[in-house]
């Protein structure tokens, strides 16, 4: 090897058995640094989190359509799914009611807000209402022509039961004469979801597959829809907001917001999911 100035003269090393590439390749270990672990402080929210006790695993018979809370302690759930309804406790995740008396699939099984009695639709058309401590059935609601995948309480009355229904049809029923008050047309594909307004006793909102949300109104004494609101595709279910000025709906991959007391305007369309919304 040569420079500008001449040949490059490397110097002997001072270690004998050293050369130009001693020490190359031999491994020396570093400790690694250790530094005080630091003070976890507690908050309110680790409190939370941490309060929850290890979930319970509860094996269905088939496909869960359904699940409800009822509102009073100690907060009972309804687990809808194939031909039976299953009320557990929830604070001993235990089963307290099974509900087997239908004859075809049951859906949408609701706890009144006490949890003395339950609404649940069904394949075959009928509404029914039980009386959660002796499992009768009190009334049978049988005007609708193909399944009902929908009913509700009213937030206000335990007198009024709202249904939805395949048959396009939304039907309002007075528990105590036992009989249809009141039927709501408008839809034109299946009626999947209803809701009562939560200060109103006389609005409700459905949804259905023709895409669209729809108000309806006792006090007019009209059967039509009183506001419809395009979702832009096949309404899953809808919900109040606990004020009553703002509904949500969800269907396809959107989640949509509409102040109803705006005139129906939509304020928010969120869309996060990759697949079908189902719940709101």
């Amino acid at each position: 090897m040569t420079t500008m100035d001449g040949p490059l003269v490397l110097p002997e090393p001072k270690v004998k058995g050293a050369g130009l590439y001693a020490g190359i390749g031999d491994y020396v270990k570093v400790e690694p640094k250790r530094y005080a672990p630091k003070t976890l402080r507690e908050t309110a929210e680790g409190r939370y989190w941490r309060a929850y006790k290890a979930p319970a695993l509860i094996n269905a018979v088939s496909q869960v359509t359904s699940l409800h809370f009822a509102d009073a302690y100690p907060y009972q759930l309804a687990v809808t799914s194939s031909a039976r309804v299953t009320v557990y406790n929830s604070q001993s995740r235990k089963q307290h009611r099974m509900f087997a008396r239908f004859k075809d699939i049951a859906y949408s099984g609701v706890l009144r807000s006490d949890a003395r009695a339950m609404v649940v639709g069904g394949q075959a058309g009928i509404v029914q209402l039980f009386d959660m401590n002796s499992r009768s059935i009190l009334r049978k609601f049988e005007m609708h022509t193909r399944a009902v995948r929908s009913v509700k309480f009213s937030p206000q009355s335990y007198a009024t039961i709202a249904s939805a229904s395949d048959d396009t049809t939304v039907r309002i029923w007075d528990v105590a004469a036992g009989e249809c008050v009141r039927r709501h047309d408008g839809h034109t594909d299946y009626a999947r979801s209803i809701a009562g307004h939560p200060t109103a006793q006389t609005t409700w909102a459905s949804g259905s597959y023709d895409h669209t949300v729809r108000l309806w109104d006792d006090r007019d004494g009209s059967t039509s829809a009183t506001m419809t609101l395009d979702h832009g595709a096949p309404v899953e279910d809808v919900a109040w907001l606990p004020s009553g000025s703002l509904l949500v709906s969800v269907g396809g991959q959107d989640v949509c917001v509409w102040d109803v007391l705006g005139g129906g305007k939509l304020l928010k369309r969120l869309r996060c999911h990759q697949k079908t919304i189902m719940s709101c």
